[in-house]
């Protein structure tokens, strides 16, 4: 991204500018995977009613004829794990990521779940529970259906 472009986005952002730590997690015994499960098994045995974390999934025909090949999930503003679900995925891993999804207490948040949720359940056994959709929200409230993230975001 261009500085021009990224002064846009933070002037755009009302002047917040976010400084993420991302972390590629492709394996489970270097730092970036260990640390991606303690993160997981700690928000899964919390008693924290308000634990939320977001999340996107990126792939080839993202449904259950296609494929899951990234999976990005935010834990907070600066802590940030891309998780490779390609054809060289890690089981551990991925078991992981099925543990945080599949966890009740945790609030998973996303915009317009349904070809991921497909996805993950068709081609990795993932249910997806507790879901915050932020789409979802927004035609229940009584706006607009089918609009993208960037629009919902504006309206708000």
């Amino acid at each position: 991204m261009a500085s021009n472009q990224l002064e846009d986005a933070t002037t755009s952002l009302g002047g917040l500018r976010l400084n993420p730590v991302v972390m590629v997690v492709s394996s489970a015994d270097d730092e970036s995977g260990k640390s991606f499960m303690t993160l997981v098994d700690s928000l899964c045995s919390s008693d924290d009613k308000n634990a939320k974390v977001a999340f996107d999934c990126e792939g080839v025909n993202l449904s259950r004829l296609g494929t899951v090949e990234i999976v990005s999930i935010c834990f907070s503003a600066s802590q940030v794990y891309l998780v490779d679900f390609g054809k060289h995925r890690c089981p551990k891993i991925v078991e992981a990521v099925k543990k945080l999804f599949e966890c009740s207490t945790l609030t998973k948040i996303i915009h317009d779940c349904r070809m991921d949720c497909d996805a993950l359940y068709h081609n990795h056994g993932i249910m997806v529970n507790n879901v915050h959709d932020t789409s979802a929200f927004h035609d229940f409230i009584g706006y607009q259906k089918n609009k993208n993230l960037n629009d919902t975001l504006n309206y708000y």
